[in-house]
C-alpha cells in the first residue's frame, strides 16, 4: 500500500452567531425550519466550469425531507450563472418501480454531501450523509444518487434510498456537527469515505471530534470500515484539539498535501457579538494524517 500524505481540514462553529457578511445568495426555497445542510463542488454539466451543489434537510411535521439544488457555472466572484429548482432526494428506485422520497428520520442532527464517480462510468454520483437523532444513541447513514445528469438530477436511486447504509460505530447521544469527504487515501484507485462528527458530552460540558474511514467504496456505495479507527466499544478515532462546549455545526475536507503545498497549522479567529455579550469562536483545524500509519500531528 502506497503511503499518501493528506491534510484533513475540519471546520466547526462554537455558538450560533448572526453577523452581516458579503455572502452569495443561494436562490430558491429552503422551508421554514432546517435540520442540516452541506455543499460540494463538481463539474456536473461537463463544460469545464465548476458547479455548486447545495443540500438542505427540511424539518416539517411527519418526518424530515432532503433536497438539493445546483448552482451552475460558478463565476470568478463565486456567483452561480443559473440555479436549478430544489430537487427532492428520492425518485424511482431501480429494479422495483417504486417512487420513494427517502427516509431522514424526524430529528436530523447533521447532514452533508460529497460527489465522486463511485461506479467508474464517468458520471458524478451524489453521496448524501445524515446523522439521525432519535431517543437514545445517534446513528450515521448515507445513500447515493447515481449518475447525475447535466441538469443535476440523479439517473436512479437504489434500495438504500429508504434503507440507507449505516455507518458503523458510536456517534454519541447529542451530535453537534458532522460531515463527509471522499478521497483515494490509500492510492489504489478506489474512493474512500471519511466521516466526521462532533459529539457533546453533557456530563463534562465539552465537545469532541471523531472520524472514521470506509475504505474502497464499490459500485453499490458500500465500504470496508477500518477496525483500527474504531475501538472495541465502537468509539471512532478522536480528533485532537479543542472543540468548545456548544457547537452549531462542523464539516470536513481532504486534499493532497504535496500537490496543494499547504502548511499544517491551526487558525482561530474570535468574533465578539457585543449586542448579545457573547464571544463566538470560528475555528479551522488543519490536521496532517500520514496513511497508512495513521499518525496524526497538528
Amino acid at each position: 500500500m502506497a503511503i499518501k500524505q493528506l491534510i484533513i481540514l475540519i471546520f466547526f462553529i462554537e455558538l450560533a452567531l448572526i453577523i452581516s457578511v458579503n455572502a452569495n445568495e443561494v436562490n430558491g426555497w429552503f422551508g421554514e425550519e432546517n435540520s442540516g445542510g452541506g455543499i460540494a463542488i463538481a463539474d456536473i454539466n461537463k463544460n469545464g466550469i465548476p458547479d455548486l451543489v447545495v443540500l438542505n434537510i427540511d424539518h416539517p411535521e411527519g418526518g424530515n425531507i432532503g433536497y438539493y439544488r445546483v448552482g451552475f457555472d460558478l463565476k470568478p466572484n463565486n456567483d452561480a450563472s443559473q440555479w436549478s429548482s430544489p430537487m427532492k432526494i428520492g425518485g424511482l428506485v431501480e429494479g422495483n418501480g417504486i417512487i420513494d422520497q427517502g427516509w431522514f428520520g424526524e430529528s436530523t442532527a447533521a447532514a452533508d454531501i460529497a460527489i465522486a464517480d463511485l461506479n467508474n462510468n464517468g458520471m458524478p454520483d451524489l453521496i448524501i450523509f445524515h446523522i439521525d437523532n432519535p431517543e437514545g444513541q445517534d446513528t450515521g447513514y448515507y445513500r447515493v444518487g447515481w449518475d447525475l445528469k447535466p441538469n443535476g438530477e440523479a439517473s436512479y436511486w437504489d434500495v438504500h434510498l429508504s434503507d440507507p447504509i449505516k455507518v458503523p460505530g458510536w456517534f454519541g447521544k447529542e451530535t453537534q456537527g458532522g460531515g463527509i469527504a471522499v478521497a483515494d487515501l490509500n492510492n489504489n484507485g478506489k474512493p474512500d469515505l471519511i466521516v466526521f462528527n462532533i459529539q457533546h458530552l453533557p456530563w463534562k460540558d465539552e465537545n469532541y471530534g471523531n472520524y472514521r474511514i470506509g475504505w474502497d467504496l464499490n459500485s453499490k456505495g458500500e465500504a470496508q470500515w477500518d477496525p483500527y479507527l474504531v475501538n472495541s466499544n465502537g468509539v471512532p478515532k478522536g480528533v485532537g484539539s479543542w472543540f468548545g462546549s456548544d457547537n452549531q455545526g462542523g464539516d470536513i475536507a481532504v486534499t493532497d498535501l504535496n500537490q496543494a503545498k499547504l502548511y499544517v497549522n491551526s487558525v482561530v479567529r474570535t468574533i465578539d457579538c457585543i449586542d448579545h455579550n457573547v464571544n463566538a469562536r470560528l475555528a479551522l483545524e488543519v490536521m496532517l494524517i500520514d496513511f497508512p500509519k495513521m499518525n496524526i500531528t497538528s
